[in-house]
């Protein structure tokens, strides 16, 4: 093609560009095409190393910061093809998911997010993706066992000599945490998270009927009870909810550890709820400001309840009693 040719031709083909929708990304979309055909045709050029022969096409969907784009792409049919741009694309990928976890922590929903992204020309992006993403970023800045390792240090710093029993939810970091700074402690899984992961695995028909059976567990007068109670559910629905009894199987010693601390209210010690009510109650009056001018003003309305529900829990609602406290004490030096 001579050079008067080849600058007519470019000239038709930038003007069909400017009727597309997007003509950059039209213009992105042909030449990615044109360069994949040049790969594929190095690669195919008759020598006595080639390996592979092509064998037809295949469209594949292509995100791009630009874009969503559809590509045509030639099947090898011996050791494949991958275009040379697609760990190029892995970086733009990374960049999409800062986005999207920049907007969740600055506090917009998924909803938006989702609208955003498409906004942006990313197809295909839902809210529940986004849930996903986000709680992968969740996972791995929350309840690392390093960040829960400098609490419990910090804690220790501040006057916490022995410690009994933990109860916490089964965050793996959690745990791991808990059984390296507080040694010869036991851990109590909360019974109520443990049920929430155990009808997971339920039907919506059969869950309350099923959760009922499973709170029978955790409300016999003493451990041997429990878990005769707890082989019984196993025996009954190992075929209907198997993945379910899986779940019980597996739990159910961490579950029951506040066997162990019979002068102490079970109630007290099975769960997390006096945590989780104290949680809500600080919500609820951060509610109520609605919009706080700074952060220095919202920590001092937390602390100043905390301080509040701190002296109430000392003198009318004590948590445990100081006798229940002595008196369990005695009982763990005697098994010692």
């Amino acid at each position: 093609m001579t050079k008067k040719k080849s600058t007519k031709y470019f000239e038709e083909k930038l003007l069909g560009f400017i009727t597309e929708d997007d003509p950059m990304l039209a213009i992105l979309q042909w030449v990615t095409e044109k360069m994949i055909k040049v790969e594929v045709a190095q690669k195919g050029k008759h020598s006595t190393e080639r390996t592979g022969y092509l064998s037809g096409t295949r469209v594949r969907r292509f995100d791009t910061r630009m874009g969503t784009m559809y590509l045509t792409i030639p099947k090898v049919r011996k050791g494949g093809y991958v275009p040379f741009f697609v760990t190029a694309k892995k970086r733009s990928e990374q960049a999409l998911l800062q986005m999207i976890q920049e907007a969740w922590v600055s506090g917009i929903s998924t909803g938006k997010i989702e609208r955003l992204a498409q906004s942006l020309g990313i197809e295909q992006i839902s809210a529940s993706q986004v849930s996903e993403i986000n709680k992968g970023f969740d996972e791995m800045v929350s309840e690392s066992e390093e960040t829960c390792r400098s609490l419990f240090r910090e804690l220790k710093a501040r006057g916490v000599q022995k410690v009994w029993l933990c109860v916490s939810d089964a965050y793996k970091g959690l745990q791991a945490a808990i059984h390296k700074e507080f040694l010869g402690s036991s851990w109590q899984r909360c019974k109520v998270h443990f049920m929430r992961n155990i009808l997971a695995y339920v039907g919506q028909r059969s869950k309350d009927s099923f959760a009922k059976r499973l709170k029978q567990i955790w409300l016999q007068p003493d451990e041997k009870q429990a878990r005769i109670y707890a082989e019984a559910i196993m025996v009954e629905y190992a075929h209907q909810f198997p993945k379910a009894i899986e779940c019980l199987e597996n739990g159910l010693e961490d579950s029951l550890q506040y066997c162990q601390f019979d002068k102490i209210d079970h109630r007290k010690i099975s769960s997390t709820n006096t945590f989780e009510r104290l949680n809500r109650e600080i919500r609820r009056r951060s509610r109520v400001v609605g919009i706080f001018p700074s952060e220095s003003s919202y920590i001092r309305l937390v602390t100043s309840y905390l301080i509040e529900y701190e002296e109430e829990w000392q003198t009318n609602r004590s948590y445990i009693s100081v006798q229940s406290l002595i008196e369990q004490q005695q009982a763990l030096q005697e098994v010692a």
